[in-house]
Order: structure tokens, then sequence, then C-alpha cells
């Protein structure tokens, strides 16, 4: 099978989640044959897509206070749907992956924050829809490999030792090993 298809395997995963809990099952099984050398993983429980604005974002394995600011600010309740919609595209990533521990070691910044760092002005970081990650028995070069087909639609790019993920709605992929 080809990249295409792999791409195409995730889109379906995508438009099953409101079909049966078999289907999406059989779905990520035949993805996860595809992605070796990775191992076997349970099936993944679907999760909703959007959270209202005003409920805290949380999904099976990522809470809220993961995605606040290093300096501690919170994020703004306003910006509680898009860290609900990066929650649910790092579930896929995790399930995809089989089932590893994935690390946040940046999400939303403010623009302060953002400023001091050297992020760049319009940093996805700063609308809470982006996240620096590392998953746990994996290096930045196997997860760009497996995030750029779930995030197909979103940013990815590399660094050395971690990989940024986004869900802005423009394809993005960038190198800065």
């Amino acid at each position: 099978m080809t990249k295409i298809d792999v791409a195409r395997v995730l889109n379906k995963i995508i438009a099953l989640k409101k079909e049966t809990q078999t289907a999406f099952d059989e779905m990520i099984c035949d993805l996860q044959n595809l992605l070796e050398p990775f191992e076997p993983f349970e099936p993944f429980e679907a999760k909703s897509e959007i959270a209202e604005t005003t409920d805290e974002p949380k999904t099976a394995h990522f809470c809220l206070a993961e995605f606040k600011c290093r300096d501690g600010t919170a994020v703004p309740k306003q910006l509680y749907k898009n860290v609900q919609s990066l929650m649910d595209k790092l579930e896929t990533l995790r399930t995809v992956l089989g089932d590893r521990p994935i690390y946040i070691s940046s999400a939303y910044r403010h623009e302060k924050y953002n400023a001091k760092i050297g992020g760049v002005k319009d940093s996805q970081h700063i609308v809470a829809k982006a996240a620096d990650i590392r998953v746990k028995g994996l290096n930045s070069t196997q997860v760009y490999t497996v995030a750029d087909k779930v995030f197909y639609d979103g940013g990815v790019g590399v660094y050395d030792g971690f990989v940024h993920v986004d869900v802005r709605t423009k394809k993005a992929r960038w190198d800065k090993r």
C-alpha cells in the first residue's frame, strides 16, 4: 500500500466517527497493519469531535492542564474548541502509534510568552491549535512520518527531539532538524 492508501484509510476513520464501533475498529486495525514496526494495540473508543466552547476540553488520555502555557497561564475559555480539536487528533495519533503515551512539551502560548521564547508571530500555539510533542519509544522522524498522515490537513513540523502538530485548516509541513 502507498502513502495515499494510508491517507485514504485515515480519511475513512474520521468519516466513520458516527458509524458503528466495529467498522471503526476494523479500519484502525487495517491502518495499524500498514505502519510497521509499531506494535498492535487495543481498539480505539470514538470520542466526540468538538466540545461546546464552555465545556472544559478532555479526552481519554489528555486533560486541559497539559495544554496550558509553560508560564502557568491557563488556556482562555474562548479557545476551548481549538484545544478539543487538537486533543481529538492527538488521541487518533496515539491510537495509530499503538497507544504509546504522547508527551506535550508546549501547547498554548499567550502572545507575550510566544514572543519571549522566539515563536513566530502567527503561531498556531497562540490560538491553542498546536502542540510540540514527543512519543515514548519513538524518535522525531518516526513520529513525524505518522503525524503527517493523521494531521493530513493541518501543520506538522519536525525538529531535533520533538514534533510540532497543529489543527490549522491548511496543510503545512517543515523540517527544522
